[in-house]
């Protein structure tokens, strides 16, 4: 019997550690959701995808890159997902999405003496507009844009160009995710500078490669981040940054 315990115990110590199962994650800089602070990865996505991978014993690893670079990497089975970003049929076909993670107003921001309240196409007709392109947000503009008569569209590889312009008076609009101009505003202290309407609304989420990722890991996580929303640690992280969690519908859409 003693030395049957004394086997036991010399396999156990011989046994290799259980390691979780490692994943690696690409974002952008995209404040407030996701940015640098001191060269660390910090916002409200990084501590929602920390939380729910610790839940579910997993060890993800997230880097932010320029955003081609991030989807050629997961496209090309280099990692394993994206985070944040809305879901069009084209990612579909080679990303799972998770639950919504944020849902965000996107909207036009003018001039501060400009009257406008923005209800319908036709309200932006005329305006020489800026947008974050190309991209989904730049997509979503050209859909609106040709219901209005007159409009033009410049489009700039990052959001701050065209924030600036317009605080500068030298477009008539930017088309943009309410919380991201906000903080831009907030960053950049553009004081002339004003949100002038919703157009829509746009789910954001981690996606996960297809051809990278295990269905069963996919699953886990979205098993852990519906316990953190349940229990309403979810909830208690953006709170911290005056968000509010996004409604869940199970299954996943």
């Amino acid at each position: 019997m003693k030395s049957s315990l004394i086997l036991f115990i010399l396999f156990l110590a011989c046994s290799p550690a259980v390691q979780a199962q490692e994943l690696t994650l690409k974002t952008q800089d995209f404040p407030p959701y996701a940015y640098l602070i001191d060269d660390k990865l910090s916002g409200p996505a990084v501590e929602i995808i920390h939380a729910t991978c610790e839940q579910a014993d997993l060890e993800c690893h997230m880097e932010l890159l320029p955003w081609a670079r991030a989807q050629d990497a997961v496209k090309h089975g280099k990692d394993n997902g994206l985070f944040v970003l809305a879901k069009t049929p084209e990612r579909t076909a080679w990303l799972a999405f998770s639950y919504p993670l944020f849902e965000a107003n996107y909207g036009f921001f003018v001039r501060s003496q400009n009257l406008l309240e923005y209800t319908a196409p036709s309200d932006i007709s005329g305006y020489h507009i800026g947008v974050y392109g190309p991209s989904n947000t730049s997509k979503r503009l050209e859909s609106i844009v040709s219901q209005a008569k007159g409009c033009t569209v410049e489009m700039r590889p990052d959001d701050e160009a065209g924030f600036k312009k317009l605080n500068h008076g030298r477009i008539d609009a930017v088309y943009s995710n309410k919380y991201v101009g906000d903080a831009l505003i907030s960053k950049m202290h553009l004081r002339m500078t004003r949100y002038a309407g919703t157009e829509g609304k746009v789910l954001y989420y981690l996606a996960f490669s297809k051809r990278n990722t295990e269905e069963e890991t996919i699953k886990r996580f979205n098993e852990a981040y519906l316990k953190l929303h349940e229990d309403g640690s979810i909830a208690k992280i953006l709170d911290t940054y005056n968000m509010k969690p996004v409604p869940i519908k199970c299954p996943i859409e």
